[in-house]
């Protein structure tokens, strides 16, 4: 399968969002929020592509919101793709997937989330 049609299908079914600096819950908050109104509405679950690698640390309160989160809305969300650069992440990661039933996976360059992301929009 063509790298070009994957990233086709991803572009046409996926939210991107970002998280810069030190996360805060009020900043989690309001970004799950501008996806949760990209939700709204859709006619099937959507991927979504969370650009962490600017982040330089979170609030423990703010990964507690963000597994309820995934939970809460995990039917409305194919796949989460998390960019991250920090290795400890990957695990809290993956714990998070396992805490919130989500499917959902760390990677270290956003491109490679997106092909990811593609793939399973492709074979969906």
């Amino acid at each position: 399968m063509e790298t070009s049609f994957i990233l086709d299908a991803l572009d046409a079914a996926h939210i991107d969002a970002q998280l810069h600096g030190h996360l805060t819950t009020e900043q989690l908050e309001a970004e799950l929020g501008r996806v949760h109104r990209q939700l709204i509405g859709a006619s099937r679950p959507r991927a979504v592509l969370l650009d962490c690698s600017a982040m330089t640390g979170y609030d423990l309160a703010a990964r507690a919101v963000f597994v309820e989160w995934n939970r809460a809305h995990r039917d409305e969300i194919s796949a989460l793709a998390i960019v991250v650069v920090k290795p400890l992440w990957f695990a809290v990661i993956a714990s998070m997937a396992l805490a919130s039933r989500q499917t959902m996976k760390a990677f270290r360059h956003r491109e490679d989330a997106r092909t990811w992301l593609g793939l399973r929009a492709v074979a969906s």
